[in-house]
């Protein structure tokens, strides 16, 4: 009977170590903006396996279209953390709204067919507690009714094409760069991240968030040298 050396076992604890670790791991959310209606409304958040346009699955914090102030925000595995995400401008006063969307069905229904509405002098989520680094931000910004009714996102600090517009309508039961949502990359200094919404009121909608935290090359090598260290070393013991 074949078995791993003492050494194999400590490689392999260190290698999950470092992965779970890792920023694309810990600091990585799915957020649905959401209402207390009947799931085909869009009520309750998408399923745990349900990976987004973001390719991400992992928990969804379901966070009140409606709320005003400070939300702590669960990782991919439902851990609490101190991430939280702030409505600093709109939603409350513009308001949040549900609606049947027959192109939608399931996770897709319950992330994009309730929102808040872009207030009419804009929208700001504000993000902080975040590990500084490099991150991917999905920004779901499409009208649930099915209009054609174009958003400008806005990331302060983020890469170019910023800001992007997100435009409609609604493919259904699919996710379009440009046409579902925005995808914008950004180093994050200091915790903290931003998002603005514009559009005419009230056909302007915000579904939802996917945060992805990108590992650093180095973190992506010191990854690859301990895989390859782990199958040398199963791969010499399971031929003895």
């Amino acid at each position: 009977m074949n078995r791993w050396s003492p050494i194999s076992v400590r490689v392999a604890i260190g290698f999950s170590t470092l992965i779970l670790s890792c920023p694309g791991w810990g600091q990585s959310f799915n957020i649905d903006l959401d209402l207390p209606t009947d799931p085909p409304l869009g009520g309750g958040p998408p399923s745990d396996s349900f990976p987004g346009a973001a390719g991400q699955p992992g928990k969804w914090n379901a966070l009140d279209a409606t709320w005003i102030g400070a939300f702590r925000l669960k990782d991919l595995k439902g851990n609490s953390t101190h991430v939280t995400l702030t409505v600093v401008k709109g939603s409350g006063s513009a308001g949040g709204w549900s609606y049947i969307y027959n192109g939608n069905t399931g996770d897709y229904a319950l992330l994009l067919n309730d929102i808040a509405r872009v207030s009419e002098t804009g929208s700001i989520y504000r993000f902080e507690g975040l590990s500084d680094g490099r991150y991917l931000l999905y920004s779901y910004a499409v009208n649930a009714i099915g209009y054609e009714a174009p958003v400008e996102v806005t990331v302060p600090g983020a890469f170019p094409p910023n800001p992007q517009i997100v435009t409609g309508p609604m493919p259904g039961n699919d996710f379009e760069l440009g046409i579902t949502h925005a995808v914008h990359t950004i180093d994050v200094v200091g915790g903290r991240l931003e998002v603005a919404f514009n559009a005419t009121f009230p056909k302007g909608h915000i579904n939802g968030f996917q945060i992805v935290a990108v590992p650093e090359p180095s973190s992506l090598l010191f990854i690859t040298a301990f895989t390859i260290i782990l199958f040398k070393r199963v791969r010499k013991n399971t031929s003895k």
